[in-house]
C-alpha cells in the first residue's frame, strides 16, 4: 500500500477519534457507548451518500463491469470507511461491548478494505458493497440506540 494512503488511512482513524471525543465532552452525562453511536450514524450517513454517488451516478456499473483501477473519489470513499472501521474496532476492543461476531465483522472488513487499496483494483465493487451495507447501518442505528 502506498505511503499516502496509510497516511490519509492513519488521518481519517484519528479524525473518527476526535469526534467521538467531542462528543464525550459534550455530551458527558452520556455513556461511552451512546457517544460511539453518534460518530458511528454520523460516518454511515457521510459514507452513504458518498458511495450511493459514486456507485449510482460516477464510474462504471459495478455489477458488469470488475476489476477497474481505484478512482481518487473511490480511494477517499475506502480511506474514509477503513479508518472509521479501525477506529470502531479499536473502540469495542477497548471497551469489550462487542462479541466475537462483531469483532470479525471488523476484521473482515478491514482486510477486504486494504487489500482493495493495496492492489489498488476493484474499488467500483467495493464502493458498491460499502453503499449496500452502510444504507442499513443507518437505520440499525437510529432504530437500536434513539427510537428503542
Amino acid at each position: 500500500m502506498e505511503y499516502y494512503i496509510i497516511q490519509r488511512v492513519t488521518g481519517w482513524t484519528i479524525l473518527w477519534f476526535t469526534l467521538y471525543r467531542t462528543c464525550n465532552k459534550v455530551l458527558c452525562k452520556r455513556q461511552p457507548e451512546y457517544n460511539c453511536r453518534i460518530v458511528t450514524l454520523f460516518h454511515a450517513f457521510v459514507i452513504t451518500l458518498l458511495s450511493c454517488y459514486l456507485t449510482f451516478f460516477q464510474g462504471s456499473n459495478p455489477y458488469t463491469v470488475l476489476g477497474l483501477p481505484n478512482t481518487n473519489s473511490q480511494v477517499t470513499c475506502l480511506t474514509i470507511s477503513l479508518g472509521y472501521f479501525l477506529y470502531d474496532f479499536l473502540w469495542c476492543l477497548y471497551f469489550r461491548t462487542e462479541g466475537p461476531v462483531m469483532l470479525m465483522h471488523h476484521v473482515v472488513s478491514i482486510i477486504f478494505m486494504a487489500i482493495c487499496l493495496h492492489l489498488g483494483i476493484s474499488g467500483t465493487e467495493v464502493v458498491a458493497t460499502i453503499f449496500g451495507s452502510e444504507i442499513t447501518s443507518i437505520f440499525l442505528n437510529v432504530v437500536r440506540w434513539y427510537i428503542v
